[in-house]
């Protein structure tokens, strides 16, 4: 076990070389089960960081088939979730070179892949939380297979993993999380925001491979890596006069400045849902009819100041 952790290290850090050194020196040591699966899925992932997905879909397939135990089933949620990743990866390239028939079997794959994921993430539930996790992951990595962007379901997973104090798992998801931004038409000051998160927790921990993608998503997409501009400080007492909480006088000040609900929630790196959800708060509280008036009466707070 010892030498397969090296090697997701290694992995990790882009030293694929020493990876497969300690792979093949954990090979000698295995048992028949090969640690359950958890020997395969480290070959998947290195398939995956070395953009082999049929070798990476092959691994991570094999490591299900040997966690098929009821008693390992924290074991196969992770198993399926990173199989799915391979399989979402193996369905784009059928969709870029028409084959609808190696398409149709990833999306039959991908489909006993997630059901799998959803049975297995229950019964690990009392087990650890962990298969709460990597079910979030999965279900994002299952709309990928489809070709759906679904940035809500990688905000999820962020969410679960930060929780979890797994960062290059959040890490991870951010960088999906930022794409489906992207592709689904969002402003770039939004986009940006995860990726910044994803890039600056790849810079620290070394996660060489990660950054790299991170890299090249912010060149094709046209984002900025070190994330949206620092939110300007509310007038001192806004919130005080004006009886708001720190954050609601954070969204007035930028709404005051003409910012939409999508750009404040980029800024402030918070969901457009909770941004709009600030904003009624503020229009009641200052009993305004409209973000018109409600920017007037922050922009005279401010002239007195």
């Amino acid at each position: 076990m010892l030498l397969m952790l090296r090697a997701d290290l290694e992995t990790g850090r882009g030293d694929f070389a020493a990876a497969r050194g300690h792979i093949d020196a954990a090979l000698e040591t295995l048992r028949d089960d090969r640690g359950l699966g958890v020997f395969d899925i480290y070959l998947a992932e290195l398939a995956l960081w070395e953009r082999r997905w049929a070798d990476a879909a092959v691994a991570a397939r094999e490591a299900a088939r040997r966690a098929a135990h009821g008693e390992t089933a924290q074991l196969r949620v992770w198993f399926c979730a990173k199989a799915l990743r391979a399989q979402a990866e193996l369905a784009a390239v059928a969709r870029a070179r028409r084959d609808t028939e190696a398409e149709r079997c990833v999306l039959d794959e991908s489909d006993e892949l997630i059901a799998a994921a959803r049975l297995a993430a229950q019964k690990a539930a009392p087990v650890t939380p962990n298969g709460g996790g990597w079910l979030a992951l999965a279900e994002a990595e299952y709309q990928r297979t489809r070709g759906v962007a679904r940035p809500d379901l990688w905000a999820a997973a962020v969410d679960g993993w930060t929780r979890l104090d797994r960062l290059p798992l959040a890490a991870y998801c951010s960088w999906r999380h930022a794409e489906a931004l992207a592709e689904t038409g969002a402003g770039r000051a939004e986009a940006s925001g995860p990726l910044a998160t994803a890039y600056s927790i790849a810079t620290r921990i070394g996660a060489e491979p990660m950054r790299h993608e991170l890299e090249l998503l912010a060149a094709r997409a046209r984002l900025d890596l070190t994330g949206p501009p620092t939110a300007p400080k509310p007038p001192e007492g806004l919130g005080e006069v004006l009886g708001l909480t720190s954050r609601e006088a954070e969204v007035l000040t930028l709404l005051a400045r003409g910012y939409t609900n999508r750009e404040i929630a980029a800024t402030l790196v918070i969901s457009v849902r909770t941004v709009g959800v600030h904003v009624s708060h503020i229009l009641d509280k200052l009993g305004a009819p409209n973000r018109l008036e409600a920017a007037a009466i922050a922009h005279r707070l401010a002239d007195r100041s």
